[in-house]
């Protein structure tokens, strides 16, 4: 039986979570990017049209691939998602599109879903704005249209500040780049830090000549359980970075490096998440920690 392959993308994604200059909004910008992506969206603002057992094939790092066994369902699935993200998330750019199959799913399947993806991001549009909703407010310090209000509420987005551990207990999370520290007598530089997977794309084609010829349900599982490790082993590492940090300061090593104090008299952990999504990590922390 055939099966239409849907693949869901954020583009632009650095683009629209540094298109502000406050480090909340940059971190609240890289949750929405992997809520918008999440099973737990897809069923918010689908209803209807999808079902995480019966649907989801990955989901993970701002990018998902689904599969279902209706056209219709599909496309009123696309129309469901795209719409609300447009609605509530103004500067995102939600890009998805459909493969349908005529018989059951291969792993070229899946590699042809994504040529097409990236062939209609490269015609995204050149010369045209995107639309709005109606007359919005702009914010300052973005120079975008601000997050609007759905029945007079902002818009949620459950993982917000989720925490996977990677503060170390004793610390206060730093919401400000001025709490990351400081240098004694000498001038503040934060660094940001940006790690990004190699040659992923080349590790997903190995998957694909290994196991290709596998029936479709243990192929798609396969793809599911490498996409869930690369997330897992690279949060892993950043919350062991953390605890390199937490050891320095325990231990004094910070050299001339100051640390600023929260209300309650925790100090402020130097490091801070942007983005830990996929094999996608970025973080801010003071620029002189790293050479102690």
């Amino acid at each position: 039986m055939g099966k239409n392959l849907v693949i869901v993308e954020v583009s632009q994604k650095q683009a629209y979570i540094f298109s502000s200059n406050k480090l909340r909004d940059n971190i609240s910008r890289s949750a929405v990017i992997a809520h918008v992506t999440s099973a737990e969206y897809f069923g918010e603002a689908a209803a209807g049209y999808y079902e995480r057992k019966q649907n989801e094939v990955y989901c993970g790092g701002g990018h998902a691939i689904l599969q279902f066994d209706d056209a219709e369902q599909a496309k009123g699935f696309i129309r469901a998602v795209t719409l609300d993200v447009k609605k509530r998330f103004p500067g995102l750019e939600l890009f998805a599109t459909i493969h349908e199959c005529d018989q059951e799913p291969a792993a070229k399947d899946i590699f042809l879903l994504i040529q097409k993806l990236e062939r209609k991001k490269s015609v995204r549009r050149a010369s045209f704005a995107q639309g709005s909703f109606g007359v919005e407010a702009t914010d300052s310090s973005t120079r975008s249209v601000k997050e609007p209000k759905i029945n007079g509420k902002k818009a949620v987005v459950p993982s917000l500040e989720k925490d996977f551990g990677e503060i170390p207990s004793g610390f206060a999370k730093a919401w400000e780049f001025e709490n990351l520290g400081a240098s004694k007598n000498e001038s503040s530089f934060i660094a940001v830090v940006h790690v990004d997977g190699n040659a992923m794309g080349k590790r997903v084609e190995q998957i694909r000549e290994r196991y290709g010829d596998h029936p479709w349900a243990e192929y798609s599982d396969i793809l599911k359980q490498f996409s869930e490790s690369i997330d897992r082993d690279f949060k892993s590492t950043f919350v062991e970075l953390c605890q390199v940090v937490a050891e320095k300061i325990h231990d004094g090593k910070l050299g001339e490096i100051e640390l600023r104090t929260a209300q309650n008299g925790d100090y402020y952990f130097p490091v801070r998440r942007v983005i830990t999504e996929g094999d996608d990590i970025c973080f801010v922390t003071e620029g002189k920690l790293w050479q102690h």
